[in-house]
């Protein structure tokens, strides 16, 4: 190549990397929102108080491109079906155990990892052990060895009084499944001024 097509080129290349760059920055801002819109579905069917303990793990990787994503769809309209509410853990910043969280009224029903192989890996056992050892914890308020952590888990209730709007949100969503779409403003958000 001749010393002005390399640099034409080479702008071209800078070019191109600079809008996949912004590209997956958006798609990276797309998948926070849908992660915020998760959150406000967990925090009004999940007790915060449950919530808090199952977001001390790490954050799920990138959403796309997984293997089971089907399966969990199937399982999560499964859920629906039954009556239940069923939560995408990957579309949450705060439910790390799992793919699925299903609750029905105040109770929490299951938290489910999908796996589309029959194979049981040590990932997979891991997944299962940390899973079963949560739900101990939020069932009990007693555990063993959680969090990576040797010992003894004990939970300590203190609370006051619950402020929700879950009747609020079940009618949106009857509304939703109903019509297509449904949206209310519910509560007014908290401002600094």
């Amino acid at each position: 190549m001749v010393r002005g097509q390399t640099k034409t080129h080479a702008r071209q290349l800078k070019s191109a990397i600079l809008a996949r760059k912004s590209r997956l920055e958006g798609y990276k801002r797309v998948l926070h929102i849908l992660k915020d819109v998760g959150d406000a579905l967990a925090f009004t069917y999940v007790d915060k108080y449950d919530i808090k303990p199952m977001r001390f793990k790490e954050a799920s990787g990138f959403v796309s491109g997984k293997v089971g994503l089907r399966e969990e769809w199937r399982l999560l309209q499964k859920v629906f079906n039954l009556g239940g509410i069923g939560i995408l853990n990957d579309l949450t910043h705060c439910l790390r155990y799992g793919d699925i969280t299903a609750v029905r009224g105040d109770s929490l029903l299951a938290i489910v990892e999908v796996k589309s192989g029959r194979n049981r890996n040590q990932r997979a056992r891991r997944q299962s052990t940390g899973i079963e050892r949560i739900v101990d914890y939020l069932k009990t308020g007693t555990t063993r060895d959680l969090y990576g952590i040797q010992g003894e888990f004990k939970r300590f209730a203190v609370r006051g009084e619950e402020v929700n709007h879950r009747e609020r949100m079940d009618a949106i969503i009857r509304k939703a499944r109903k019509d297509g779409l449904s949206w209310e403003e519910v509560e007014r958000a908290f401002s600094m001024s």
